[in-house]
């Protein structure tokens, strides 16, 4: 690994650890070397963490869309809902990626922040399209209910994100992170009963 991956990926581990306060000089200690090393390969700390934060943004997305992509027009809307949730959730139970994730909206740069924001959203739009689709086939073969469609999709994402707020806050206590996965489970079990034809 060369040096400035070095940088972005202590830079990673320690935005995630303390957010926006992260200092080029703590960045620089991670890595082994000194700041002004740093600055040969980037310019600044919000160049960095604005990298970090495309990866970062990129990987997740990548992982979600491709897992949606990849499902088979075949298979059930649960397996496809179901299987969607799972990545979700499996992508997050690494208790650096959430923190990371939280800590965009505690970014006090405006225009970084708002850069990062705007990177989710079009992102979440792709996912969203994505998501309607499978839910109107799920209705047009008859396996969920016919409710609202934004409804729907608004009710799973926001399922979605109670789950990671449970991940965010326990995921750290081993005997509470084994709990974790039933609740998932139970979770994901309550709203499919809900849309279910």
């Amino acid at each position: 690994m060369d040096t400035k991956d070095e940088i972005l990926n202590a830079t990673f581990k320690l935005f995630a650890e303390k957010g926006y306060n992260t200092s080029m000089s703590e960045i620089a200690k991670k890595v082994g070397i000194k700041v002004p090393s740093i600055y040969s390969h980037f310019q600044s700390k919000d160049e960095i963490i604005c990298l970090v934060m495309t990866k970062e943004i990129g990987s997740f997305f990548h992982k979600v869309n491709t897992q949606i992509s990849v499902n088979n027009t075949n298979e059930k809307s649960e397996i496809k809902l179901k299987t969607f949730c799972f990545t979700v959730f499996t992508y997050f139970t690494k208790p650096e990626r959430i923190r990371f994730w939280f800590s965009i909206s505690l970014i006090y740069n405006q225009e970084l922040r708002e850069k990062c924001r705007q990177m989710v959203r079009e992102n979440e739009a792709e996912i969203a399209i994505l998501l309607k689709k499978i839910f109107s086939e799920g209705r047009r073969k008859g396996e969920l209910k016919y409710e609202s469609l934004e409804g729907s999709l608004f009710l799973f994402i926001a399922m979605i994100h109670g789950v990671l707020d449970a991940i965010l806050v326990h995921n750290e206590t081993d005997h509470i992170a084994s709990k974790l996965d039933n609740y998932k489970e139970r979770i994901w079990q309550a709203y499919w009963d809900g849309i279910k034809t």
